[in-house]
């Protein structure tokens, strides 16, 4: 989990996927836990980890330090509740995850909550998991359905398979590459990972894919958790997530919209071309979703990545996607565009963001094929962009986000 915000400067704050503050000043103004304290704690343990402020007042988006005049008390009281398990399943915090900072000659307190592995979640509250059990959604705690806390429970049965050691065989077996395929994969999202330091056996136990049981002596792969070819392994708690598990529930159909606004006709679509013609003449309305996966200005929010993602222009609120337009007008204009400044125009609509592939492609008015080829493909190996899904790099709603100096 990196470091999401700025302790020196408050001007700069803002409530993230993975960061969370909190006035924390109880009915007598010296401190107290809140109770919505433990929503978000559930919230960020459930999805991936994030830091809650206790002591800081946020009033119409601007933050200022309230401090907590008896920290310790508060700090005390939040470890007391968290060994409580009829108010929460588990504590997965430890002294050096409950800091007290100072800020302006005040004290406030900074909770660090990991992310819970799979045999610890549902990470829950209240003795019942069903009701409440929630997840991180944007910079929201949501609660989650009854369908989301029972897959829970069932990759804590899966999480356990996966440490069985594979019989029979060894090392021969593994395709060298995939292997050096994956390597890149972890490379490309984590340069400094310190299993790259090492080469076969070493490397595969490093990431957890082989071990030795010191019981029997039996050595070798361990099971995977791949119910069909193709299958890949992950580090252990970090699942690499699927356009499927984002992009869950009625969506609209992939580089469709309205008429009125900008879109490629497929009739005009060629590969090989740099660009594409507009047409309105193929284009029909998405289908009816709920709003409640959307945040303020339209995009799809999940709780399996760490930004909302743009996946329909015609979602999106008005000024926004004006924003968005206004943002692509020199590509959509120039049909000759140098390829640097094409770069940067891609990497500015992927700030604070993931796009897929085909608003991207409607935006900058060109075939999407041809930029992931032409653009994309080389901006994902500079690491300038990162992938939604890096197991499925080809995959028709893959999302790209900017690159920032914290991805590592």
């Amino acid at each position: 989990m990196t470091q999401p915000y700025s302790l020196d400067d408050l001007s700069l704050l803002v409530e993230t996927v993975e960061l969370e503050c909190k006035l924390a000043q109880g009915q007598d103004g010296k401190g107290e836990v809140p109770k919505d304290f433990w929503t978000t704690y559930s919230a960020f343990a459930n999805t991936h980890g994030g830091v809650v402020l206790l002591g800081v007042r946020e009033k119409d988006g601007q933050f200022s330090v309230a401090g907590l005049s008896n920290v310790e008390k508060v700090r005390t009281d939040l470890f007391n509740t968290l060994n409580n398990p009829a108010k929460v399943s588990i504590n997965l915090l430890t002294d050096d995850d409950v800091v007290v900072r100072e800020l302006e000659g005040k004290r406030i307190l900074e909770v660090r909550v990991p992310a819970a592995s799979r045999k610890q979640k549902p990470v829950f509250l209240n003795g019942q998991p069903l009701g409440n059990t929630y997840r991180r959604l944007h910079e929201g705690d949501r609660r989650c359905d009854e369908e989301s806390v029972k897959r829970m429970f069932a990759e804590q049965v899966e999480d356990s398979r996966d440490e069985r050691i594979l019989p029979h065989y060894d090392l021969s077996d593994i395709d060298p590459d995939s292997l050096r395929i994956y390597r890149q994969m972890l490379s490309d999202r984590k340069a400094n990972h310190p299993a790259l330091e090492h080469q076969g056996v070493d490397f595969l136990r490093q990431i957890g894919g082989w071990r030795r049981d010191r019981a029997t002596g039996q050595e070798g792969m361990l099971v995977s958790d791949g119910r069909s070819r193709g299958m890949m392994y992950h580090l252990p708690g970090e699942v690499m997530p699927t356009p499927e598990q984002v992009f869950e529930g009625p969506q609209p159909m992939p580089g469709y919209g309205s008429p009125a606004k900008l879109g490629p006709s497929s009739e005009h679509w060629n590969s090989s071309s740099e660009h594409f013609a507009v047409s309105s003449e193929h284009w029909n309305s998405g289908s009816e979703e709920s709003d409640s996966n959307r945040d303020e200005v339209g995009r799809w929010i999940s709780p399996h990545l760490p930004l909302p993602v743009v996946d329909s222009l015609d979602c999106l609120d008005e000024n926004f996607r004006t924003r968005l337009e206004t943002m692509a007008a020199e590509p959509r204009r120039k049909k000759k565009l140098a390829r640097e400044r094409m770069q940067q125009v891609l990497t500015a609509l992927c700030q604070e963001q993931f796009m897929t592939l085909n608003v991207l492609a409607r935006l900058v008015e060109r075939n999407p094929d041809a930029l992931r080829q032409q653009y994309l493909n080389e901006m994902v190996r500079h690491r300038q962009i990162q992938l939604a899904f890096p197991s499925r790099p080809t995959h028709e709603r893959q999302a790209y986000r900017a690159a920032s100096a914290t991805d590592e």
